[in-house]
């Protein structure tokens, strides 16, 4: 982005972030994502230099809720082939699982118990092999220690992969298809792709229809409150095409929580469904404006607006919500709760990274960055080398 004029700057990266937005509106865990793209160049005709390796990008980084496991997808060879990875952070062995050419899965959440991921499979631009689009789940599973390893579990220390079971909702209405979900504590919650848009509890006896939006859904969280499923979505007012609000919804009936959103580029809900981040461009151009909601069943109530910078594109809660990581710029922030400061993490400026991920148990992140894992503490930024794609990936 730095090679971008001021000028040409906000409108290209407003128009990349409601772009990706579109397309990854429904993320679990975490907030807004999307990527940065280095330009590759070859070196000129008859230099006789070999053109440069180019790092595979790394998609959906997701860590087990014990933190034992991290998954994420692998995208390389210029963008045509994808794997899924599985790392070990206890023996540092890694696992991989090839999707069909022509294809990438983007992996969305581990389950609850830690045994499965959840992932939706999409074509890459190229030329592809046949396989079933759309949401999966594998079940993945942690290497024994040697002492109680039995013969027919792995032995090289690496997780194991279980075929891929596709979750294709034959029971979503005609002309309805599904393009994402996440688990929730009663089941299964997609999201279909129509006008209006809808979503669905899967459930053993069928879809029962949860809400419908009918432009589009900015993010969504299940939770229970009084042994019910209840929604907290961020989609258009009813009626209002370029006005948004936070709903909750229970038993069918939604309703509007605090005041109705116009020019926002994303809104992010924390998995406690008790903060609510609205994020607008700032008035200099360059920098985002965030507004923060406490958010209670009855009501969402501004707590803080403030002025956070534009190097922040991609936003995580961290577990214990008292934070915010923001990345996928030049260097790693960290926006403190409910002040809205924002600081540097650590002194590296050139990160650019693919994805991210806090870790649940102790004070550190897992950053993606130009085909490496780093270990990042968050109390001082110093970040450790966990694994690099091997050569064969880098081309």
């Amino acid at each position: 982005m730095d090679e971008t004029s001021k000028n040409e700057r906000p409108v290209w990266r407003v128009a990349l972030l409601a772009a990706a937005l579109l397309v990854l509106g429904f993320i679990s865990g975490y907030g807004f994502q999307t990527r940065q793209h280095a330009e590759q160049t070859a070196s000129g005709p008859g230099s006789g230099e070999a053109p440069p390796a180019v790092a595979p990008l790394v998609r959906g980084l997701r860590a087990r809720p014990d933190d034992r496991l991290l998954a994420f997808t692998g995208v390389y060879d210029q963008s045509q082939r994808a794997a899924r990875f599985v790392f070990d952070l206890v023996t540092k062995q890694i696992s991989v699982a090839e999707t069909p050419a022509g294809w990438q899965d983007y992996i969305t959440q581990w389950s609850a118990d830690g045994s499965k991921i959840l992932f939706e499979r999409e074509k890459i631009p190229r030329p592809a092999v046949d396989a079933v689009a759309g949401l999966h789940e594998e079940e993945i599973r942690a290497a024994l220690p040697a002492s109680t390893r039995s013969a027919s579990a792995p032995q090289s220390g690496a997780p194991s992969h279980e075929e891929p079971i596709p979750l294709s909702g034959e029971d979503i209405p005609a002309g309805e298809r599904i393009i994402s979900g996440q688990w929730g504590p009663d089941g299964l919650v997609v999201k279909t792709r129509r006008e209006p848009k809808a979503l669905y509890l899967m459930r053993p006896d069928g879809p029962q229809l949860l809400d419908r939006a009918s432009v589009t859904y900015y993010q969504n969280r299940e939770v229970r409150e009084n042994g019910r499923p209840t929604l907290y979505v961020v989609r258009d007012v009813p009626g209002q095409r370029r006005e948004f609000a936070l709903f909750r919804v229970q038993n069918g009936q939604a309703k509007q929580l605090g005041p109705a959103f116009r020019n926002i580029v994303w809104a992010y809900i924390s998995e406690n469904v008790r903060w609510l981040i609205v994020c607008r461009q700032a008035e200099n151009g360059e920098d985002w404006s965030w507004s923060l909601y406490a958010v209670s069943p009855q009501t969402a109530r501004l707590v803080k607006t403030a002025d956070v910078p534009g190097d922040v594109i991609a936003v995580y809660w961290s577990p214990d919500y008292r934070h915010v990581l923001g990345s996928s710029g030049q260097s790693l922030w960290l926006i403190e709760m409910p002040t809205l400061k924002a600081r540097r993490l650590g002194p590296r400026t050139d990160w650019n990274a693919d994805d991210a991920a806090w870790l649940n148990r102790e004070q550190a992140i897992v950053v993606a960055s130009a085909g490496v894992l780093w270990k990042v503490r968050v109390p001082d930024g110093k970040a450790t080398q966990l694994w690099k794609f091997p050569p064969e990936y880098w081309k």
